[in-house]
């Protein structure tokens, strides 16, 4: 099951992500959030991570997620 959380990150700007239940941060979710955060508000990056996360529960449910669909830690811009 996956989670949306808030996470601060090395510029100190709080944000938010979605984990799955290993505590994994779910790549192709972070990456789409991540190409929209500069231009959206944290209450909007908020509803899209927690809506993702529950979408990406449902594609784990009906086993979609393609495998392998994890990374590591969450780096900020930048580094």
């Amino acid at each position: 099951m996956a989670h949306s959380l808030a996470v601060r990150p090395a510029n100190g700007q709080r944000t938010w992500t979605v984990i799955d239940e290993k505590y994994r941060t779910v790549a192709p979710v972070e990456i789409w959030l991540e190409a929209h955060r500069q231009l959206w508000s944290p209450n909007t990056v908020r509803g899209y991570a927690t809506s993702l996360a529950q979408w990406w529960t449902f594609l784990e449910q009906r086993d979609e997620t393609g495998g392998g669909a994890v990374a590591g830690p969450r780096r900020s811009r930048g580094s």
